[in-house]
């Protein structure tokens, strides 16, 4: 346990070196979080992905599922206004390293917006071998995200004023990140999670318009994300609480909770999930969902349903459909 309360305050060292004077609100790439399962209970899902959407959550989980290879695909629709797409493929280079790629894509020709995933894993019992002082209950995870975007590119934004100079702003933006994550089993049943998103980061934007009041190029850097998590797994249950922790005075602590029932001697899963505003109350989200485990011979194949319910904001409930195979 030392040993690993060293490793998390380097990551917070780092954490503190990398976003000195930055604004904790995240105005592109933002990380809606994808997969119908972690939706479905609500957003508490750092300490039990173990796909390749641990790309997603917590990337030091691809290395512990039991399949060789994993395939899992995403679909968000956001409010009616933005959809996401996620496709992920994550498997073993041997018994202790996994590693996976993906794609997440959003938006349309007004904007639109690339990630290009790619990530590995370690376990801490295989790391060991070479290096000592690693805790073999401890799994480490990255990503490193290639980032791009573009905008301004559909026909009905354009605004031409009396001297025929268009108005619409046009440009694209590239960038990168790195996510660092871990996963420590205290016992058979329970393990903890930590999650830092965007660890390191920038985003170079290159915009321009007729008249010239477009930005120009200018770069700038991606607010840390910081996620602590806890799960339990009991007989048919799995109970799980996550925390998202504010690093800026413009953002507040998120509370997460959800749970998850196996039915049917494990071909059906019901969940229910649950998040807050810690501090203030507000903001909170109710999730419902469905997972169904469909035995393909030697391979499963698993389709989850979610519904998410924004009891703030009319009418912003939002449908997450997800899918996988695990080879």
């Amino acid at each position: 346990m030392k040993k690993l309360i060293i490793i998390i305050s380097i990551l917070i060292m780092i954490y503190t070196v990398n976003a000195d004077n930055l604004s904790n609100i995240e105005s592109a790439f933002i990380d809606i979080g994808l997969g119908a399962r972690g939706i479905g209970m609500g957003g508490a899902y750092s300490a039990i992905s173990k796909d390749a959407n641990s790309m997603i959550w917590n990337p030091s989980g691809m290395v512990l599922n039991q399949d060789r290879y994993c395939i899992n695909f995403d679909y968000a629709d956001l409010y009616g206004l933005y959809r996401y797409s996620f496709f992920g493929l994550s498997g073993f280079i041997n018994e202790g390293i996994a590693s996976g790629v993906g794609m997440l894509y959003s938006g349309d020709d007004s904007m639109n917006e690339t990630s290009i995933y790619l990530s590995g894993a370690i376990l801490g019992s295989y790391a060991n071998n070479y290096v000592k002082f690693m805790p073999k209950k401890l799994t480490l995870g990255m990503n490193i995200r290639i980032l791009l975007s573009s905008y301004g590119n559909n026909s009905d934004g354009a605004w031409y004023d009396e001297n025929n100079l268009n108005h619409q702003v046009q440009g694209n933006a590239k960038g990168y990140a790195v996510d660092l994550g871990l996963n420590y089993l205290i016992s058979e049943k329970d393990r903890i999670a930590m999650v830092m998103k965007n660890t390191l980061g920038s985003i170079s934007w290159d915009s321009k318009n007729d008249i010239g009041t477009a930005e120009g190029k200018y770069s700038e850097g991606l607010p840390t994300n910081l996620t602590f998590g806890y799960a339990r797994t009991e007989n048919k249950f799995i109970v799980a609480v996550d925390i998202n922790k504010a690093l800026h005075s413009d953002t507040e602590d998120y509370l997460l909770l959800g749970i998850e029932y196996n039915l049917f001697k494990e071909l059906m899963d019901l969940r229910a999930g649950y998040s807050q505003e810690m501090n203030t109350g507000l903001n909170r989200k109710y999730s419902f969902g469905t997972g169904f485990h469909i035995n393909l011979g030697k391979n499963i194949f698993d389709i989850d349903m979610s519904y998410q319910i924004h009891t703030e904001w009319e009418k912003h409930n939002t449908l997450r459909l997800s899918c996988g195979i695990g080879i």
